[in-house]
């Protein structure tokens, strides 16, 4: 049978305790603190009443740990960009019944949320790793039935019209993401520097759970930080500066970034 991203994550945490799995502008997790974080965390988003949960952060540590933990509870993660406009995550929301969003900017998702009259039932704030992310509760979002065996929904925006969900399972991420360790021949001694958003799927793959699988180092800073803002925005200066200072060897640059 074959593994899940989460169990062969675990394994990999097991193998090398002492690695550096993940750092952040703030904070560095060893691949000890990374399985203890999923399990720790995953046993608290357990407990919550629903099946979905949107994420809805900046990038960092958390966003990875908050979507592993997330899948090793048993719920579907539904990453949110906030590239996209209030009407397309509206869309995305009801699309796929996300009826709890975890996000480090409730501020803007209040006003994102009243401006596409989406009502809010509760929210609560929590210190996960030493960050603090805000529970926002939704009220009145119909659950919908997605195919067996979804783990994540990832949208994208496309030119026309609403996002597109695709519902992909376990096995269709594990899949995929040992075919890319297999075809970049990834290794411990990597360091990958994110400088796209976590909420896209290729990020997501091929730049958390790759380097992972690797027994790599994934360097998450804020968008800011890389110099990226809003959908277009692009500081070169300051996304080179990222990759000096980590000695990246490593990172998912697009078309329009290289250009």
């Amino acid at each position: 049978m074959q593994p899940s991203i989460i169990d062969a994550i675990l394994r990999q945490c097991e193998r090398q305790p002492d690695a550096t799995a993940l750092t952040g502008e703030q904070h560095e997790l060893s691949y000890q603190d990374l399985g203890s974080a999923i399990e720790q965390i995953g046993a608290l988003l357990h407990t919550l009443p629903y099946k979905t949960i949107g994420l809805a952060l900046d990038n960092s540590p958390l966003w990875a740990v908050l979507d592993l933990a997330g899948m090793s509870a048993g719920k579907i993660i539904i990453p949110l960009p906030f590239f996209f406009s209030p009407e397309q995550i509206a869309h995305s929301i009801k699309d796929a019944g996300i009826s709890c969003i975890l996000t480090d900017n409730p501020d803007q998702y209040q006003q994102i949320l009243a401006a596409t009259k989406l009502a809010t039932k509760s929210s609560y704030s929590h210190v996960i790793s030493g960050q603090e992310i805000t529970e926002i509760r939704l009220a009145d979002i119909p659950a919908k039935q997605l195919p067996a065996g979804t783990v994540k929904v990832t949208y994208t925006s496309g030119t026309t019209g609403n996002p597109k969900g695709v519902c992909l399972s376990a096995d269709a991420l594990y899949s995929v993401a040992d075919s890319l360790l297999d075809a970049t021949d990834g290794g411990p001694d990597d360091r990958h520097v994110s400088v796209l958003p976590l909420s896209t799927l290729l990020e997501n793959l091929a730049g958390v759970y790759v380097p992972l699988l690797a027994g790599a180092t994934c360097h998450l800073l804020p968008l800011a930080a890389v110099g990226l803002s809003g959908s277009s925005g692009l500081d070169v200066k300051k996304m080179l500066g990222a990759l000096i200072r980590f000695d990246a060897t490593t990172t998912i640059l697009t078309p329009q970034l290289l250009h």
